[in-house]
């Protein structure tokens, strides 16, 4: 060795780490060798840390952009202020309003409070990650013991007298600058206070002198891209940050706020070596163990220029063979399968043989794709026309932004788009652009053509808009349409196209409203103009593409479907303002999409041929199995589109009858064939014919070879018996698209008969957990349904039907459980959830009670509502916006479809609630300095309801104390019954989310002593409190039966009175209740004689139900003499007293025992 230079080292185990050469920099690439040499010697894994450019490397070193310093390099001039730092200067202004603020250093070991302090908030800050460094243990003990070394600076940052985080820096002598170390804070810190932290700190370094403040590392490896870049390491950085073990892109744009300078660094390492160890090496950079400063030299008997021959590897090598030859074992796919918890979605890509859940190649692990992105790679760059230039001129449209996928693009437009209001009216988009509409509190109406519901049309163009619709919802959203927006090459219509002939009728139906265009399938939507569009017969695929661009305002598209890059998305547009603003807005958060990104796509785009044969080819290969399918009576929906098949699982009955037909059918496919498909995403549908269908999506690039083999498989599984297992869920999904990562348990296993009878067309059925009434019938398009005609008040003389039911109630999440629970006669009565988190202050004692769980849980975005939004919603409009979805979908209709069956919107919302105790919680955040804006008004929970799903009838909520949710049933059956509306949604509600409530109850004696509720028991001293919500559909009788509704019973009449002044203002009168219960049995014409059961109030108080039965009873006498034949119960012996929701819950466990023809035990 030279020894013209140095690296500092680590070492840990048999891995040799590298950084910070110090040297000239000619001699850097000599170093390496040498270094590398070393490690062959000493048997270790050579890896080198550096910001070094990538042209002084040796060519057999792969390198990969590991992690990016970000750093003030002079901090002199440092501010908050000017417009770049606005989202700095925001989080900081938010923390100092929020109360008082200060950062201060601290001398550990100077106050023993403090001290703790510290080490509770590291240990608090340690439970919140999955993984943890050990080296955070270390400091931890080396701060307790009083060891920490004198190049480290601890300070705290307070709120008011409230720790909030802990920030550790440590002295960078050599450049006369400080690190940003380690740094610790609660799950619960407030907004703004780490960036007011390191703020404070720079300012302080500031006055000491200190010319630079480095952020520190952050880990990932798509901010930068290297050309011979490692796969394997690419690919296990990847999944170190989907499983949270770093922070890739929040920490990035978090630094970012502060401008700090951002250089890559690049781990080198020679070709071969296993990635395995990468996870050691992110542990070794954070855990300076001792440093290797230096070793006698070993003499080393091959010369240095010898490292070109390959040391011997103990890498096993596994050869793949053809795919197609490579035989299906169901023993390797369920052993696969079980350890992804039964969910082919939570398995590595390398291990799916056949993956067409997606056609995007940046989802994809295949040799095809390596392959040309190899090609375009190796490319001759001497044209050097810019990727924006070769998209506008493609696309027709003059204002393009690149970026590193279309999902980046679409999260880029929504938020810029200029004019804020509300709608956006579309055909069925894609999730994820739903997810951005919403978020950005935009209301997507889906306008769908009627085609689109149609799974045997031979319309190649389902993807069309309504334009009929369109234009009424135009007249009916007047002034408050955002934009339009078209998605090409439909996916929700199983791949079919958009017409020019649709596009222009939009453009002409819209006027001046904006147009965006998703673009991503433009290629085989042109092809289908090109074949199926005769005045566009025989022109350039080309030439069509620009016609598109033509009438988009805007355009958004992913390149990785049908350009044959694995990377690249962009925004288009003809407005320069909205130009600007993204624009605006990638400068201060980063496209990801990297120079050498940038070269690859342009090189992609100008190989015009390639992109036409492929997209071309995989339409002939879609067709072709669909076929292939179709001739073996395997359901397709129909027409083909270019880019994937719909099947319909449901066509097996074994598979229709599963609780989870269409994870298990997705499961049982991989399991039997090795295939990965996909559920088909169909926007805000519902209970339509295109829902409850699997995707096999084909991407550009699959052979013949391989088509057929899918299609052999495909065909083996549909001809031949076999078992399929049934699933449940085993935990509940988390996140945005938790249900996609979900795992599974298996209960059981049932038989699948395919090889002696044939499937025959199974239209989709609404799937019920909450009853076991038959399956309802489907619904092709809105509108197909009965329609009944119009009643005069002398029609419901019969009766109002309940067609659906749901309910949450303590112990029971659905109706199903809340059953079993009756049955076995379960006490649901406990102390419930940790009451701080159930907002309870530590001045009131804890309650023996009914509750419910996760009144905090919300899937804002299903509801059209921003997660800002929901935040400052009453959990009882969110609640009751759940349960009534649910009672909709056991009616067996979803909104859209219930108005179409009845041919109005005339649907009456009333709901019984009593408490509005949440807003008092956000005045009191106010109180102690927060910003909550908690709102509680009873109308909203009812109307909220009524907006969402567009019913116009009486929409209400109503307070009657504890019979409120039977009061808003009366009230609902007579707004039916006068021709007000002509169904309606009857519900009530209960949560207990503040103090208030129980001082209340407490103070007026209601509550019981013990915490028992002995209806019409002895020894009753009160009612326990719980919480429910339940919803009933209500229609008249001889509507539900014309329409072949499920009936669950009939509501014969009702009445309501008042007790008028008695004995004390809370004690019922039995005369009152005697006269109420006569004009209910009159009005049905019902002899009290026939009544067999009475689910009766029953709080369980020795005032109240005596009165209670002696009220029936001589309501009762007036028709027979008879003792002891009407059985009684009360269902607050299982749940407690739910106030405003116990008339709706002793409805339901009516409406239940009847289902089931069994009484259960109070």
């Amino acid at each position: 060795s030279k020894q013209a230079g140095y690296f500092y080292c680590n070492r840990h185990r048999n891995i040799l780490l590298a950084f910070r050469y110090v040297g000239p920099d000619h001699y850097f690439k000599e170093a390496i060798l040498e270094l590398e040499n070393y490690c062959q010697t000493e048997g270790l894994n050579c890896n080198v840390l550096s910001e070094c450019s990538l042209p002084n490397m040796p060519n057999h070193f792969s390198a990969n952009a590991f992690a990016v310093v970000q750093r003030l390099i002079d901090i002199s001039n440092f501010n908050i202020g000017g417009s770049k730092m606005r989202r700095l200067r925001y989080q900081v202004n938010k923390f100092q309003k929020a109360g008082h603020a200060l950062t201060t250093e601290y001398q550990h070991g100077n106050d023993g409070v403090k001290d703790d302090a510290i080490a509770r908030m590291i240990e608090k800050w340690a439970s919140s990650k999955a993984s943890v460094n050990p080296y955070i243990w270390r400091v931890k003990d080396e701060m307790e013991t009083g060891c920490l070394g004198a190049d480290y600076r601890i300070f705290l940052t307070y709120l008011d007298d409230s720790l909030q985080n802990v920030i550790i820096i440590s002295r960078i002598e050599s450049e006369h600058s400080y690190l940003l170390d380690t740094e610790f804070y609660a799950t619960d810190m407030a907004m703004g206070a780490m960036d007011f932290a390191i703020c404070e700190i720079i300012k302080t370094l500031k006055e000491e002198g200190v010319r630079g403040f480095s952020l520190g590392l952050t880990f990932g490896s798509r901010f930068y891209q290297a050309p011979h870049a490692d796969p394997e390491v690419t690919k296990t950085l990847a999944k170190l940050a989907a499983d949270k073990i770093f922070e890739e892109a929040g920490n990035y744009q978090f630094k970012n706020k502060f401008r700090c300078e951002n250089s890559p660094l690049y781990l080198y390492r020679p070709m071969g070596q296993s990635a395995n160890n990468v996870i050691d090496i992110i542990m070794m950079i954070g855990n300076p163990q001792s440093i290797i400063k230096h070793e006698k030299p070993k003499a080393v008997s091959t010369p240095i220029m010898a490292v070109n021959s390959q040391p011997e590897t103990k890498t096993k090598v596994t050869i793949v063979k053809d795919i197609v030859s490579q035989p299906v074992t169901s023993i390797n796919t369920s052993k696969l399968l079980e350890s992804a918890g039964h969910n082919p979605f939570n398995m590595n890509r390398k291990d799916i043989e056949f993956d067409l859940a997606t056609d995007s190649w940046s989802e994809l692990e295949m040799d095809f794709i390596k392959q040309r992105t190899a090609t375009l790679q190796a490319m001759d760059n001497s044209d050097k026309q810019q990727l924006e230039n070769l998209l506008a001129e493609m696309f027709a449209i003059p204002y393009i932004l690149p970026f590193a996928s279309g999902r980046v693009a679409e999260s880029f437009l929504c938020p810029a788009w200029p004019v804020k209001k509300k709608y956006v009216l579309q055909n069925v988009l894609f999730p994820t652009c739903l997810y951005h509409q919403i978020n950005n509190d935009f209301f997507p109406v889906e306008v769908p053509s009627s085609d689109f519901y149609n799974r045997r049309s031979n319309n190649l163009f389902k993807g069309n808009m309504d334009c009929q619709q369109l234009a009424e919802k135009i007249k009916e959203y007047q002034g408050e349409i955002a934009f339009v927006w078209v998605e090409l090459a439909n996916n929700a219509a199983g791949g079919c196209s958009v017409s020019l002939a649709n596009l222009q009728e939009i453009k002409a139906t819209i006027g001046d409203i904006p147009l965006v265009i998703d673009a991503t399938r433009i290629i085989e939507n042109a092809y289908h103009i090109a074949s199926h569009e005769p005045q566009y017969k025989g022109w350039d695929i080309w030439e069509i593409v620009k016609q598109i661009g033509s009438y988009a305002d805007a355009i958004n598209a992913s390149l990785t479907k049908d350009f044959g890059t694995h990377t690249g998305g962009f925004i288009g547009t003809r407005d320069k303002k909205l130009f600007a603003q993204i624009q605006d807005a990638v400068s201060t958060n980063g496209s990801g999409l990297s120079r050498t990104d940038h070269q690859l796509v342009s090189n992609a785009l100008k190989d015009r041929g390639y992109i036409l044969s492929m997209v071309s080819q995989r339409m002939e290969l879609v067709m072709q199995l669909a076929q292939t399918l179709i001739n073996h009576d395997i359901k397709v929906v129909q027409p083909i589109g270019g880019h994937c098949l719909l099947i319909d699982p449901l066509s097996i009955p074994e598979v229709a009858q599963l609780e989870l037909p269409l994870a298990a059918f997705i499961a049982w496919l991989f399991k039997n064939t090795g295939i990965r498909a996909g559920v088909h995403s169909v926007g805000r549908q519902r209970n339509t014919s295109m829902n409850n269908l699997i995707r096999l999506a084909i991407p550009v690039g699959m052979n013949k070879n391989q088509i057929n083999e899918v299609g052999k498989r495909l065909i083996t599984l549909f001809s031949q018996d076999s078992s399929i297992d049934q699933l449940s869920l085993k935990d509940k999904p988390q996140g945005l698209f938790g249900e996609v990562k979900a795992n599974y348990q298996v209960k059981g296993s049932i038989a699948v008969k395919l090889s002696k009878n044939k499937t025959v067309t199974a239209q989709p059925t609404a799937t019920v957990k909450s009853s076991k009434k038959p399956a309802n019938k489907p619904v092709d398009k809105p509108g197909a349904m009965n329609k009944s005609q119009h009643k005069t008040r002398n029609d419901y003389q019969d009766g109002i039907a309940v067609i659906g039911m749901s309910g949450r109630y303590p112990d029971a999440n659905n109706l199903s459980e809340f059953w079993e629970n009756l049955v076995n006669s379960k006490n649901s009565i406990s102390m419930g959830p940790d009451w701080k988190s159930r907002f309870i202050d530590e001045h009131t004692p804890q309650h023996l009670g009914g509750f419910i769980e996760d009144v905090d849980k919300f899937d804002s975005l299903f509801f059209s509502i921003s997660p800002r939004e929901a935040e400052n919603m009453d959990p009882q409009e969110r609640l009751m916006l759940e349960v009534s979805w649910q009672a909709l979908e056991d009616a067996g209709y979803h909104p859209e479809s219930l108005c179409a069956a009845i041919d109005s919107n005339n649907v009456g919302v009333f709901v019984g609630a009593v408490w509005s105790y949440y807003e008092m919680l956000g005045a009191e955040n106010r109180q102690h300095g927060g910003s909550s804006i908690a709102n509680s008004q009873h109308w909203g929970i009812s109307n909220r309801v009524s907006s969402f799903m567009n019913f116009s009838g009486p929409s209400l909520t109503v307070d009657t104390a504890c019979s409120s949710s039977l009061t808003a049933i009366h009230l609902a059956c007579e707004s039916i019954k006068n021709g007000e509306c002509k169904v309606a949604l009857a519900s009530g509600i209960n949560l207990d989310l503040h103090p208030g409530k129980y001082h209340i109850t407490k103070a007026a004696q209601f509550l019981s002593d013990d915490g028992l509720c002995r209806a019409f028991g002895k020894g009753g001293s009160g009612y326990v409190a719980g919480e429910g919500v339940g919803t009933l559909v209500l229609k008249p009788l001889s509507m539900a039966i014309a329409d072949n509704d499920h009936i669950y019973g009939v509501i014969k009449s009702s009445a309501i009175n008042h007790g008028g002044r008695t004995a004390g203002y809370t004690v019922p009168s039995p005369n009152a209740q005697a006269a109420l219960i006569r004009r209910a049995l009159d009005k049905a014409n019902i002899n009290a004689e026939t009544i067999s059961y009475v689910e009766a109030h029953g709080t369980g108080t020795e005032l109240c139900d005596p009165v209670e039965i002696q009220g029936s009873s001589k309501a009762y006498r007036m028709d027979t003499d008879r003792n002891q034949y009407c059985s009684i119960g009360s269902v607050k012996t299982n749940i407690g007293h739910l106030e405003a929701a116990a008339g709706i819950a002793g409805a339901t466990k009516l409406l239940l025992q009847m289902q089931h023809k069994q009484l259960v035990p109070s």
